[in-house]
């Protein structure tokens, strides 16, 4: 193939309709599919190369896929599970790595959400198992390990070149950087990175064609100045920023905490933005707000390990000097303890979101597909949605979704098939607002089925009126 290594969604399709979207991905590895038996941690299935990818199932229940490689002494392997936050697979995967005895040596359980990875130094020269098996994501009364085919996985073993994350996790757009890779077992330690203007607000991301990586290595592309933080940098020696800005922080030393020092205007409305574990960190992030003499005036939590990220607003209470500071929750640091702090202005704006990705239309009724509006820091705008993309033959008419009233909340575009013809075309619903001189386009956002995401690219199939005889 030459499609670029990365993450791929795919759907299949034809004129009765379209299939959920599932993720394909493209590595740079070798890659082999698991084969039973290998279940027994003596009866391991064999690894032929130092590194690679094996593709497998927990496929029903007991099932327990085991696989043995030969390490040296000194020898550092990482084993990452791919299959709940990328594929969508059902289960709370377990990985374990059993020494030349048959004793189990490192095991992890959860690293990156639900799927687990481990990195292992060997002491002494032979052959270790890596085992891997499920349990159900929704506890159970009993503590069998559970299968379905639905159950897929990607195991990445490598002894090679391993990017965890990169530094710093934003870089400004049309500003040529240098970030630094960092990981396990890596010969190249930097890249030369220049995401082009139409990457704002987006995440960039490049084929990495001598490093093996859970998901591509890849940074936020933002409007602003980005920096990194620099020590010391404690409360009492916060580093002084100025706003807007995207800052890479790494919580790094025990009870460590990371404070910057900012200049605010009485009625100013920020938003401060903490992002950790959504780029794999295992930082559970809490932030404070101090005025100039210190004093603790707000305080930010997530609302559980699902929800540990932080997105939160502030009004500056009075002209001053602020210190806002980060910190992990229950005090843990580590190499993979980093985080982004954003601080921008907050302004009024909207976001609209349907409850699914795929539609059916057919001759002999119409469809009505609810839109959600939801306005924030006060938007009071009319909003025009419209549905684009849509074949010959469907009609809609355009929905306003006024400042105030039911029509604020959401709207009902109505389509009708006018022309049965069987096919099914992607299309997106679109919001369109004029706000303070500027024209805010916005597409309406689905979930995905059993994908932790969404997406604005909808899809319609038009089916014509079947008569019974």
């Amino acid at each position: 193939s030459n499609a670029d290594f990365g993450v791929y969604e795919l759907r299949f399709i034809n004129q009765e309709g379209v299939s959920a979207l599932r993720r394909f991905v493209v590595g740079a590895l070798p890659e082999i599919n698991e084969t039973e038996p290998n279940d027994l941690w003596n009866k391991p299935q064999k690894i032929p190369y130092p590194s690679i990818v094996v593709n497998g199932q927990h496929q029903s229940t007991g099932d327990a896929d085991s696989f043995s490689l030969t390490l040296r002494r000194g020898q550092t392997v990482v084993a990452a599970l791919m299959a709940n936050r990328i594929l969508g697979g059902l289960q709370d995967a377990v990985l374990q790595i059993l020494g030349p005895e048959g004793f189990i040596i490192a095991q992890n359980e959860d690293d990156w959400g639900a799927d687990p990875q481990l990195v292992f130094t060997a002491l002494e020269d032979g052959t270790y198992v890596v085992r891997t098996w499920a349990f159900p994501q929704k506890r159970k009364t009993d503590i069998n390990l559970v299968g379905d085919p639905r159950m897929v996985y990607r195991l990445t073993l490598t002894t090679g070149s391993f990017v965890d994350h990169v530094v710093p996790l934003a870089i400004q757009a049309g500003v040529a950087r240098k970030v630094e890779l960092r990981g396990w077992n890596l010969e190249d330690k930097s890249e030369d990175l220049d995401p082009p203007l139409s990457s704002v607000g987006q995440r960039f991301s490049w084929p990495s064609h001598h490093s093996a990586n859970r998901v591509p290595a890849s940074v936020l592309v933002m409007p602003h100045p980005t920096r990194i933080e620099h020590e010391p940098n404690s409360l009492q020696q916060s580093q002084a920023v100025e706003l807007p800005l995207s800052i890479t922080g790494h919580i790094d030393s025990p009870r460590d905490v990371d404070a910057f020092r900012f200049a605010a205007k009485q009625g100013q409305r920020l938003r401060f933005e903490v992002i950790a574990r959504a780029v794999g960190s295992q930082m559970d992030p809490v932030i404070r707000i101090h005025d100039s003499a210190g004093v603790l005036i707000k305080e930010v939590d997530d609302e559980g390990p699902v929800l540990a990220d932080l997105d939160t607003e502030f009004v500056i209470p009075s002209d001053g000097d602020y210190r806002v500071a980060v910190a992990d929750r229950f005090q843990h640091h580590g190499a993979r303890y980093v985080y982004l702090l954003n601080i921008t202005d907050a302004v009024p704006d909207y976001t609209l979101s349907v409850g699914s990705d795929v539609f059916v239309l057919t001759s002999d009724k119409e469809l009505e597909i609810p839109v959600t509006v939801s306005r924030t820091v006060g938007f009071a705008e009319v909003i025009e949605v419209r549905a684009v993309g849509l074949p010959e033959g469907v009609v809609v008419s355009v929905a306003q979704s006024e400042p105030t009233g039911d029509s604020s909340k959401g709207v009902k575009l109505t389509l009708t098939l006018k022309n049965a013809i069987p096919n099914s075309v992607p299309f997106e619903i679109i919001g369109k607002s004029q706000c303070v001189g500027t024209t805010l386009v916005h597409p309406a956002q689905a979930p995905l089925q059993t994908l932790e995401a969404s997406t604005s690219k909808l899809w319609l199939t038009t089916l014509p009126l079947v008569v019974k005889q």
